[in-house]
């Protein structure tokens, strides 16, 4: 089914989710939303530069999981926290579209986030949706300029709202990997790679805890996402100015992602508990020799693992917005 929003072609939905018909949308683009069924028959009255404004909120919102589009007064305000959308306000969104660059590095890398495979097409009856314009001409010399650069492959007919069937190039996608690099030595977000074992909670909210206190926005893989775990797992470590790894139980999964994101060049902050570096005829307590060589945070305490992890983030990378004074320790 097509998205009712942006229109790609590889959505689905759940109907009657909520009862009284509400549907559940799942997109790659916009991510997971609700709309009840007043709601999907508002839409067919809907202003196209207004619905452009929603597909774009709901694009720049994915990351929050599930949104909720209403017509009416947000009764469920305090519940979605936000992540809620009156449709009666969304012309009032993105009134500043923002610097002519920006415009054209969104819509590639809109595209690039919903391709899944080499050679996946899309067919829109609305291009409009790529780019992050309230302006009709604009955002149709953004989609011919990307074909023309040779960044997107496909047919689209003369008109603005004529049917554009495309795929992603290679060309393409390094210059979204460009991007990507880019916005990483500039981007705030750190992927945390740890066991998510009950007892050992406490370590991933100390992490947590200590990365947002220096401005930068931490992300797991348990926060609420709509791809396939591993597809997730990579797109957050692609996106992270660093990692931070915390070791103890030596999993697997931890060590590959440490490995992903060292094949990547991205930093990565090891730590670990101390009585993995004790007991060498314990294996499950012992970190493995292609990285018990690298400097590692050994912590007796989550509060001693707080302040070496923070004094360490400050010296090396910074803090969000003020690296003036270190952090108090």
């Amino acid at each position: 089914m097509e998205c009712h929003i942006c229109h790609n072609t590889e959505a689905n939905e759940e109907i009657d989710h909520h009862g009284k018909g509400t549907r559940r949308v799942y997109c790659d683009t916009c991510g997971t939303y609700l709309m009840t069924r007043r709601v999907f028959q508002f839409l067919s009255n809907y202003l196209p530069e207004d619905m452009r404004k929603v597909a774009r909120w709901l694009y720049n919102t994915r990351d929050e999981g599930e949104r909720f589009l209403s017509n009416e007064p947000l009764s469920l305000e305090d519940a979605w926290k936000g992540k809620a959308l009156d449709l009666k306000n969304a012309g009032n969104l993105y009134m500043d579209d923002g610097a002519a660059l920006e415009k054209y590095e969104s819509a590639i890398s809109r595209i690039a986030a919903a391709t899944r495979k080499f050679g996946q097409r899309f067919t829109l009856r609305d291009d409009r949706w790529l780019v992050p314009t309230i302006d009709d001409q604009e955002a149709d010399s953004v989609v011919q300029l990307l074909v023309s650069e040779g960044y997107l492959a496909g047919a689209k007919g003369s008109a603005i709202k004529d049917p554009f069937t495309f795929f992603l190039m290679p060309k393409g996608l390094t210059y979204v990997e460009n991007l990507s690099r880019k916005a990483r030595i500039r981007g705030n977000r750190v992927f945390v790679a740890a066991c998510f074992h009950d007892d050992l909670k406490p370590v991933v909210k100390t992490i947590r805890d200590v990365v947002s206190g220096l401005g930068y926005n931490p992300k797991v893989v348990t926060d609420p996402h709509t791809n396939l775990i591993d597809l997730e797992i990579y797109e957050r470590i692609r996106e992270s100015r660093f990692i931070v790894a915390d070791l103890t139980c030596n999993r697997q999964s931890v060590y590959y992602e440490v490995g992903f994101a060292h094949g990547l060049g991205i930093d990565v902050v090891l730590a670990c508990q101390h009585d993995h570096f004790e007991d060498k005829s314990d294996d499950s307590k012992w970190v493995h020799f292609d990285l018990n060589h690298r400097s590692v945070l050994v912590w007796k305490d989550y509060d001693e693992l707080a302040k070496m992890l923070r004094q360490h983030i400050w010296q090396v990378f910074g803090r969000v917005g003020d690296s003036a004074s270190p952090p108090t320790i």
